[in-house]
C-alpha cells in the first residue's frame, strides 16, 4: 500500500519537474529586462504602471518566452521592489481583489485619444514610473503626458511622471 502512494506520488512530482527545468526554459528574463529593473529598483519607491498583460502575444514568440508575454506574473515588483498599479492578475483574482476596474482604466489609458485622461489617469493614481518593454507604445508623446524618458536600453523604456 505505501509502495503504490509513494508511486502515484512520484510520477505526477516528475511531470511537474520535468515541465518546470526543461531545456529549453519556458520562460526567461531577458538581460534587457534585468537591467532596467535593476535601474528601477535604484529610484525612489513609487507605484509603476506597465502594460497589460495580452496572453495572445505568447503566440509570435518561441520559447524560452520573455517573463511579459509568458504568463500574468509579479515579475516587475518582484525584481525592483516597485509597486505596480497592475499585475499577477491570476493570483489577484485566486484571493478575490477586484482587479478588472484597475485593467479597464489601463487599457483606456494606453489607448485613448484623449490626452487630457491621459494625464489625469497617471495623475489620479500617484503613478511615478511607466515601464514598457519591445514594441509597447504611450497615447501621446512626452511633452503632452508631462514625463520624462529615463532609461532606454533599445528593448525596455522606463519615463518619470512629472509633478
Amino acid at each position: 500500500m505505501i509502495w503504490l502512494i509513494i508511486i502515484f506520488t512520484l510520477i505526477p512530482t516528475w511531470e511537474t519537474l520535468n515541465t518546470y527545468l526543461s531545456n529549453p526554459a519556458p520562460a526567461a528574463l531577458p538581460i534587457s529586462e534585468i537591467e532596467a529593473l535593476n535601474q528601477l529598483k535604484k529610484l525612489p519607491q513609487g507605484i509603476v504602471l506597465s502594460y497589460p498583460y495580452d496572453q495572445y502575444k505568447k503566440e509570435k514568440f518561441s520559447t524560452p518566452l520573455p517573463l511579459y508575454v509568458y504568463q500574468t506574473s509579479a515579475y516587475i515588483s518582484a525584481f525592483s521592489r516597485q509597486n505596480v498599479f497592475l499585475e499577477d492578475e491570476m493570483n489577484l483574482t485566486i484571493t478575490g481583489f477586484d482587479w478588472q476596474m484597475r485593467r479597464q482604466e489601463i487599457e483606456k489609458f494606453f489607448n485613448t485619444n484623449d490626452e487630457f485622461f491621459a494625464r489625469g489617469f497617471l495623475v489620479n493614481n500617484q503613478i511615478d514610473y511607466i515601464y514598457l518593454v519591445n514594441d509597447q507604445k504611450l497615447p501621446f508623446d512626452e511633452l503632452k503626458l508631462q514625463i520624462k524618458q529615463i532609461f532606454n536600453n533599445g528593448q525596455v523604456k522606463i519615463y518619470q511622471v512629472q509633478r
